[in-house]
């Protein structure tokens, strides 16, 4: 059961890029199809992680300080490029809590199962 849900729930790692990585290779060359932010609580400095979807299907994250100048910066890129706001990449923000609920339960079921396989 636990194996079958490992498979049905796997995620590739993502790679992780730098602003200037995600600039020119990504931002410039039209590669990003959506942006989603979410807030990172494994860290107490970065506390934001932009997920990049590129049109090809790959994914990438950044980490952020504040999302507010991540934004700034990305609306002034995009107006420099000449894209009318109509054109811009979406951006998403979401709430990990409901992703770490379930893998949360899961970890527990898992952990109960080995508990009573040794007793």
């Amino acid at each position: 059961m636990a194996s079958g849900w490992y498979i049905f729930n796997y995620k590739k790692p993502m790679k992780e890029v730098v602003y200037m990585e995600f600039l020119n290779d990504y931002l410039t060359k039209g590669q990003i199809k959506e942006i989603n932010i979410t807030k990172d609580r494994r860290s107490e400095v970065f506390n934001f992680r932009a997920e990049i979807l590129t049109h090809d299907g790959d994914k990438c994250y950044m980490t952020l300080n504040s999302y507010e100048s991540f934004l700034a910066k990305l609306d002034l890129v995009q107006r420099e490029m000449g894209k009318q706001p109509h054109e811009f990449i979406p951006v998403k923000y979401t709430n990990q809590s409901e992703e770490s609920l379930s893998a949360n339960l899961m970890n527990v079921a898992i952990g109960a199962m080995f508990c009573a396989f040794f007793y």
